[in-house]
Order: structure tokens, then C-alpha cells, then sequence
């Protein structure tokens, strides 16, 4: 796929700005819900101590809250970034297109986190991030894959009941023509369920998250089960959510 195809999808900062609140609130309602998501960012190239990271776009911040849960000993120096303020004041607000007001080669990695789906001219996106990252340095995109039962449900029942509509840009990490600046060390789907205490707390963080209008809390419980999955156990539930990671690193 061409890193320009892009469909019928809107830009992130037209979607965020419009939902970014709602979809902070579910953030902020279940903070540890996405946890593994964030956690499979670095689960074969582990963070070390003082690295410096851009987290683009950033939303809430959520990256930097997981790290400090989960690494508290691993201090780094972390940078928030995002498309749109629709989330609130916590990140810096720049044009995925647009100049970046840091330094050349300032970055140790550069993560971006379950985006790029909306960002329709992906390579001028990765020429922002050389800009900033350093010779040997890392580059972490994740996202939906192409015909996954997550792509169906955002494409098909988000789609009907959110007011900006969703119409997402998938790109198939393992056939796109990256950059020849990057070197692919990986690419490779990993689940990273989101965890809940019960099913009400997962639709309610769903339909928040995703933006859903009131009549789309119905089936919604329908449509995970079916295009997701979710798994109830003693110790909770699961909705069993995965994403295509790939790691990279800047070779010239």
C-alpha cells in the first residue's frame, strides 16, 4: 500500500478536536485499562535509564502515566505531543505536517501509539520523525491491521454512531514501502487486551472512548463479542484488543 492512500479517513485533529474530551474521560475513568497496549510498545527493545522520548501524538499523556506505574525506576525524559487540544492542556500542540519546535536528533525514540490510522500522508508524519530522532535511535508505530475484527467494528458500528464518523487509513506494516531511512526490526501483531473489573465498565469505557452517541451503548456489548472478543473470568474481563507493532531503527 502506498504511504498516501487515504481513502475516505479524516484527519486526527479534525476527530480530536471534537471528541478528544470524551475520549479523556474514559482515560481518565479506567487508567489501567489499556496497559498492555502500552505495554507491548517496548516488550523486545526494553526502555533504559535517561532515554529520551517523543510520544506523537500523545493525547492525555497517557504513555507517560503508564511508564510511571509500571517503571518507576526507569526515569526517562519523555515529550507530549499531539494533533489536536481536544484532550486538554497536557500536550504541546503541533501539525503532524508541520515544523516541530525541538532540536534535530533530540529523541532516543519516537512512539506512535494507535494513530495512524488517521493520519492521511503517513510519509510527510515520518519525516517530522527523523527529524527528531537521533542516528541509531528507535522508532515504535502500532496500530489496527487491514481486515481485522477491530478495523470492521470501528469502520462499521463507530462509524454509525459517532458524529465524526470513522473511516480509518490501515496500513499493512509488513508490505508498506517504509522510508529507506528506517530499518524494520519487527513487525508483528500482538494482543494487548484491555482489562476491566466488569462489563459495564467496559462498555462505559467504550462508548466514551470511541465517542459513541447515546442509541450506540445498544449492541455495542453485541458487536465486541463478535468483531473483538471478550473474555470473563473471575478476575475480571478482557476485551480481547490487538494491534500490529513495528519497531524500527534510523539508519541514516
Amino acid at each position: 500500500m502506498n504511504l498516501s492512500d487515504s481513502a475516505l479517513a479524516a484527519e486526527y485533529g479534525a476527530i480530536f478536536d471534537r471528541r478528544g474530551s470524551l475520549y479523556h474521560q474514559a482515560m481518565a475513568r479506567a487508567p489501567l485499562a489499556r496497559d498492555s497496549e502500552f505495554a507491548q510498545l517496548f516488550a523486545h527493545r526494553p526502555l533504559t535509564a535517561h532515554e529520551r522520548l517523543i510520544d506523537v501524538p500523545s493525547g492525555g499523556g497517557y504513555l507517560g502515566q503508564f511508564l510511571q506505574r509500571s517503571q518507576p525506576d526507569t526515569p526517562v525524559q519523555l515529550f507530549n505531543l499531539d494533533f489536536s487540544p481536544g484532550f486538554g492542556p497536557t500536550p504541546q500542540i503541533v501539525d503532524p505536517y508541520g515544523v516541530w519546535p525541538l532540536d534535530s536528533g533530540c529523541a532516543d525514540r519516537v512512539v506512535c501509539l494507535a494513530a495512524t490510522h488517521h493520519i492521511q500522508h503517513l510519509e510527510k508524519l515520518l519525516d517530522n520523525m527523523r527529524q527528531v530522532l537521533r542516528p541509531g535511535g528507535l522508532l515504535h508505530v502500532a496500530d489496527v491491521r487491514p481486515d481485522s475484527g477491530m478495523a470492521t467494528f470501528l469502520d462499521t458500528f463507530v462509524n454509525r454512531h459517532t458524529s465524526t464518523g470513522h473511516c480509518g487509513s490501515y496500513r499493512d506494516f509488513e508490505r508498506l514501502s517504509w522510508p529507506s531511512w528506517l530499518e524494520i526490526l519487527a513487525v508483528q501483531t500482538r494482543p494487548c487486551p484491555w482489562r476491566f473489573d466488569t462489563v459495564q465498565q467496559m462498555l462505559l469505557f467504550c462508548h466514551s472512548l470511541f465517542g459513541l452517541e447515546q442509541e450506540g451503548f445498544d449492541g455495542l456489548e453485541e458487536v465486541l463479542h463478535s468483531h473483538v472478543g471478550v473474555r470473563e473470568s473471575e478476575a475480571g474481563v478482557e476485551l480481547l484488543w490487538e494491534l500490529s507493532y513495528c519497531d524500527a531503527l534510523v539508519i541514516g
